[in-house]
């Protein structure tokens, strides 16, 4: 009887007390300053009436408020209950996604450690790599360097390095199958990076500033450098002089006093 289910009942039974107390009250007003009943027996009989309605409204009515006032606080207990574990699972829940957040930040922060590593490591291998023409590249010399077939070049090159030697072989097998005539003139004192690219003064200078586009385009750094007068000494009377030094990010070749 005095749980929460029973809440709606006792409302009720407290208000029918309240209005029990209020039939006594008035019958204690009608016995008491009414001329409505005739005789003091009357009177009398109807006022003890009075008392005993009034005394049992006031029974109904505070055994009503003890019992609403037991399931109120029965229920308050349980809605305190009910959002101190709220308040918890919601501390909890934060909790848990504060970890979360704290492990997806580290997990970022070892994938750009990974991601940095791979670009250096990355970055390392191309150090090494050597110097090759890629099968598009091929395709597309003959496009762009074939209308200056026939033109007659010198390579100078560090022979004391494997790798320089080798690009400078395949500068000239591209070169050679695409129609220019290429002497490799070999045992001068090339050094630095990079490949220059420098005509004779009698030379048409636009292959020689195609072919600088072309290396370039092959992310293999590449210069123009004005004609020089006359022809190279030592060479094959060549309309263009390529000097190919080590493998760089700039161009610093050059030649050194003559052959080794």
């Amino acid at each position: 009887m005095f749980s929460p289910s029973w809440l709606s009942f006792w409302e009720i039974a407290e208000g029918v007390g309240a209005i029990i107390v209020i039939l006594g009250v008035v019958g204690e007003f009608v016995a008491e300053f009414t001329k409505f009943l005739n005789g003091n027996a009357a009177k009398k009989k109807f006022e003890k009436v009075s008392v005993l309605v009034l005394i049992l409204g006031l029974v109904i009515e505070l055994l009503a408020y003890s019992a609403t006032s037991h399931i109120s606080g029965v229920i308050t207990a349980k809605l305190n209950k009910e959002a101190g574990d709220a308040r918890k699972a919601a501390g909890d829940a934060i909790e848990r996604a504060n970890k979360l957040d704290l492990d997806r930040v580290g997990l970022e922060e070892k994938i750009e450690g990974l991601r940095k590593e791979n670009l250096q490591l990355a970055s390392e291998l191309q150090k090494h790599m050597p110097r090759l023409f890629t099968e598009e590249k091929k395709n597309y010399a003959p496009i762009l360097l074939g209308k200056y077939a026939g033109t007659k070049v010198a390579i100078r090159w560090v022979p004391q390095d494997p790798e320089t030697d080798n690009f400078a072989h395949l500068l000239e097998d591209l070169l050679t199958s695409i129609g220019w005539k290429v002497a490799m003139d070999e045992g001068w004192t090339v050094k630095g990076a990079g490949v220059a690219i420098s005509p004779s003064q009698f030379t048409d200078l636009s292959a020689a500033v195609t072919l600088e586009v072309f290396l370039n385009g092959c992310n293999f750094p590449a210069q123009y450098f004005g004609p020089h007068n006359g022809k190279w000494s030592d060479s094959t009377n060549a309309d263009l002089l390529i000097l190919v030094g080590f493998k760089g990010s700039k161009v610093t070749v050059s030649e050194g006093a003559g052959k080794m």
